[in-house]
C-alpha cells in the first residue's frame, strides 16, 4: 500500500517516525509542531493523563491546528477522566473498534488521513482543565511522508 506522493522508482521508502516530547508542566497541553519543510501522516499519539483531586470531570481532545491557530481536525475521548484519575489515553489509525478499560481509552483515527503539515500543531487539551492536571508519557507515531524542501 502506497502513498501518493511516493514515488516506488525513488530510493526513499516509508519513513516513521517516534517522538516523545519532554512532559510539559502542569495544566499545560501537550503541544507538537510539525517542522519545517515536513509533512506527518499521524498514525497514533498516547499520553497520560492524571486529573489532581479538584472535582470536576475531563475530556480529552486530540486536535490539530494549521499556523494561524485555526482547528483542522477535532476528535474527543469517549470517556471522561473524573477528578483524581489517571488514564492512558490513545488515538490511533487501523483499529475497527474503541477498546476501553478502567485505566485506558483508544479513540480511532480517520484510516490513513489524518496529516499535518508544516508549521501545523498537534495538542491534546482538556476540558475543564484544573490547576493540578498533568500529562506524561507522550508518544507520537508518525509517517514522514514528504519533505518540502
Amino acid at each position: 500500500m502506497g502513498h501518493p506522493d511516493w514515488n516506488p522508482g525513488s530510493k526513499a521508502g516509508l519513513d516513521f517516525q517516534i517522538t516523545k516530547p519532554a512532559n510539559p508542566g502542569t495544566n499545560a497541553d501537550v503541544t507538537l509542531t510539525v517542522p519545517p519543510a515536513e509533512q506527518w501522516r499521524i498514525l497514533s499519539l498516547y499520553s497520560d493523563f492524571t486529573a489532581d483531586a479538584n472535582v470536576a470531570s475531563r475530556t480529552l481532545i486530540l486536535q490539530v491546528e494549521d499556523g494561524v491557530a485555526a482547528r483542522v481536525f477535532r476528535l474527543p475521548s469517549g470517556v471522561d477522566v473524573t477528578a483524581g484519575q489517571t488514564r492512558n489515553q490513545g488515538w490511533v489509525t487501523g483499529f475497527g473498534a474503541q477498546a476501553r478499560n478502567a485505566g485506558s481509552t483508544i479513540e480511532v483515527l480517520p484510516v490513513g488521513e489524518l496529516y499535518a503539515q508544516a508549521g501545523w500543531v498537534i495538542r491534546i487539551t482538556a476540558t475543564n482543565k484544573q490547576i493540578g492536571d498533568r500529562h506524561s508519557n507522550v508518544l507520537l507515531l508518525a509517517e514522514r511522508v514528504r519533505s518540502l524542501s
